[in-house]
């Protein structure tokens, strides 16, 4: 999921930039044209309110229709009600960031659940362990060091819809722009409902030390 995952944050965030991106534009280009201050003001404000409500109707559109594809409500990004809603036991997305800043690519991300009775198991993608590259159990994710986690419990039917997640091969592919931090809260947000998101504001690149800063900030 992106920070603009559904309707109503599409709007703000596409509505935010349109206008500063657009009065931005046309202030300079008022005050470069010749116009006073004043004048170059106004340029900038109209251009703001024409860039504004068109970036929110994009922004908005686009956020709902990737809810959508993700089984949500367009306009809310909500989770369907229904199904099994005991509770089943708990996922757990983790993450370490060895590198410096909230940029840094270095660090890992997964996820790990745990049924009512304390079985763990971790889910992990790797671009350096060869084939598969969803890594199941394996030991450099399940009970090994963390940075920064944030654990949710989860229903009978959240349960399906990790399991859902699982086995769309799609979710499960390890690539430099869909890296372990990318898997990880996707499956996340997914299956609980939230919005961990593991890349800064705008810019689209998924990072575990990024996902460290956004969980110690909760």
């Amino acid at each position: 999921m992106t920070a603009s995952s559904i309707f109503i944050s599409g709007v703000a965030i596409g509505g935010g930039t349109g206008f500063s991106s657009a009065f931005t534009t046309g202030f300079g280009n008022g005050l470069m044209s010749g116009q006073n201050f004043n004048d170059a003001l106004w340029s900038g404000t109209k251009s703001g309110i024409i860039g504004g409500v068109s970036g929110a109707a994009l922004g908005g559109v686009l956020g709902g229709i990737d809810a959508y594809k993700n089984d949500r409500d367009f306009w809310t990004g909500k989770l369907p009600k229904g199904g099994d809603d005991r509770i089943w036991g708990e996922i757990t997305i983790k993450a370490r960031g060895i590198g410096e800043g909230s940029s840094s690519t270095d660090g890992h991300s997964w996820i790990e659940l745990k049924d009512a009775k304390g079985n763990a198991t971790s889910y992990g993608t790797w671009g350096n362990q060869g084939t598969p590259e969803l890594c199941i159990d394996y030991r450099g994710d399940l009970n090994s060091y963390t940075d920064a986690l944030q654990t949710h419990k989860i229903t009978f039917a959240q349960k399906a819809r990790f399991d859902n997640f699982m086995n769309k091969s799609t979710n499960t592919n390890w690539a430099i722009f869909k890296n372990c931090s990318y898997f990880s809260s996707r499956a996340f947000n997914y299956t609980t409902g939230l919005n961990v998101t593991a890349h800064p504001f705008m810019i689209l690149i998924f990072t575990p030390s990024w996902l460290v800063s956004k969980i110690l900030s909760k």
